[in-house]
């Protein structure tokens, strides 16, 4: 469709003329409404990006994209992404308690459009659950692929979306609010749920947040060579547009910043956001010792990415066994967003890091009393 084509491009007043065109044509077709509605909220995706969400409640969009969303509803009451999309402009609007009840529907409808049977128990909203488990890290180490396994077990229904971000950019919006993105109880259907937010691991106060709000919550934690995790992270923001130096003088200027370092200070969040933390995430063990505080051991499942990539139906197994699911084989593990880069880095970038590394390394099989075995 010219509109979606449009969109791709970013040349969004004129997507949004071609839809306004579809919906004057044929007033009755949902999808016209739904898809205007998401060239609104696409430019707002990230609605915690505050200047961004002030552009555009000054321009009126979002009203217009809820009441696309609402129109579409009206249409086509089954389909769950409109109630999904209508919530989140509810709630970019700082209207979060309004947007429960559409994320609940939401919810219900991607539920049993994956599992038919489900239609027929009964959905006690008035019963909100906390995660099972929650997937808290670490960025570019496999989550996106475990979660997915993950979710096609027989007995796990899964969020609205995988990365809620609730424990890191949205906790004002209130418990309630999070609880509306998972399955409430269900008569007569034991089932798991969870969060895949990978940035959590890192974040300043996401441990204290969620061991406050779900203390009995599952952990689990992929941790990948942190020289290829570095790498890998450094590509994605190029990818995105918003790193133009080299990986070279990216990693140099981290390094500078960090060198005054303390375990305290890279503990308490005192680097975080200083900049795009390619090295800072890959530091481990100071964000676990944060963790391990808070929330016992044995809550913790701590996978290393390269057996996930290596041997992922054993993994997965143990994950289901951690999550007190049964045995359940995929018919196949796919590799999601698998990392692709233009150039190779040079062996001398990666011995910097490596060397880099090496010492906190150690620091962190010592704690875990796991031999990771990175070079």
């Amino acid at each position: 469709m010219l509109g979606e084509a449009l969109a791709g491009q970013r040349r969004w007043q004129e997507s949004v003329y071609c839809y306004r065109q579809t919906i004057r044509l044929n007033p009755n077709f949902y999808g016209g409404y739904e898809r205007l509605g998401d060239i609104f909220t696409r430019r707002i995706a990230h609605r915690f990006y505050p200047w961004v969400k002030k552009d555009f409640l000054e321009r009126g969009e979002l009203d217009e994209a809820i009441s696309c969303y609402q129109t579409s509803i009206q249409l086509n009451p089954n389909n769950w992404w409109s109630y999904f999309q209508l919530g989140n402009a509810l709630s970019t609007k700082d209207q979060p308690d309004e947007a429960i009840s559409y994320y609940q529907q939401a919810c219900y409808r991607q539920a049993i459009a994956a599992k038919p049977h489900l239609v027929n128990l009964s959905w006690k909203f008035d019963q909100p659950r906390n995660p099972d488990f929650v997937i808290i890290g670490v960025g570019k180490a496999g989550t996106t692929s475990l979660y997915k396994y993950i979710a096609e077990h027989p007995q796990v229904i899964p969020p609205l979306e995988k990365e809620i971000n609730f424990f890191s950019h949205y906790f004002n919006c209130g418990l309630p609010w999070y609880r509306s993105y998972f399955a409430p109880e269900i008569e007569g259907q034991r089932f798991v749920t969870g969060d895949a937010t990978p940035c959590y691991l890192m974040f300043p106060q996401a441990d204290q947040r969620l061991f406050t709000s779900c203390p009995s919550t599952k952990l689990i934690v992929l941790l990948r060579n942190p020289v290829d995790r570095t790498i890998s992270h450094y590509y994605d923001i190029v990818r995105a547009s918003y790193e133009k130096r080299s990986l070279e003088e990216a990693i140099h200027a981290e390094i500078d910043i960090l060198k005054d370092a303390t375990e305290a200070t890279l503990m308490d969040g005192t680097y975080f956001r200083r900049s795009w933390n390619y090295l800072l995430n890959s530091l481990y063990v100071y964000a676990l010792k944060r963790w391990m505080s808070l929330f016992p051991r044995e809550q913790f499942l701590i996978i290393k990415s390269e057996d996930l990539y290596a041997n992922s139906a054993t993994v997965v197994q143990q994950t289901f066994k951690f999550l007190n699911l049964p045995e359940y084989q995929l018919k196949s593990y796919p590799k999601h967003y698998p990392g692709k880069y233009k150039s190779q880095p040079s062996d001398d970038i990666r011995q910097t890091l490596s060397e880099y590394f090496k010492p906190h390394n150690e620091q962190l099989e010592e704690f875990l009393g796991v031999q990771f075995n990175w070079s």
